[in-house]
């Protein structure tokens, strides 16, 4: 690409790095407009992680594809979060 945008285009190092720059956003918006429920869980699993130590016991009883009912004690608001971020490897479905 680099070769394309200098020999064809005729761009300087700035432009380059500012259509790389171009080509790497729309790319980005277009995943996210396809997977927004990913990014979702990878910000909540971010910040959960981030300010809690999260540690899952029983992962390997949590279905991959079916139903599962996650309930929680209610010690704070931040309980659904948490829940949410713990199961970032689940598939979709």
């Amino acid at each position: 690409m680099y070769y394309v945008f200098t020999a064809y285009i005729h761009l300087d190092p700035r432009g380059v790095i500012i259509a790389a720059s171009m080509i790497t956003g729309m790319g980005t918006v277009y995943v996210l407009m396809l997977l927004p429920e990913w990014l979702g869980r990878l910000l909540l699993f971010f910040l959960t992680h981030t300010f809690y130590r999260v540690k899952v016991v029983g992962r390997d009883n949590f279905p991959e594809k079916t139903g599962a009912l996650l309930v929680c004690n209610h010690m704070s608001f931040v309980d659904a979060l948490l829940l949410i971020g713990s199961t970032t490897d689940r598939s979709a479905s």
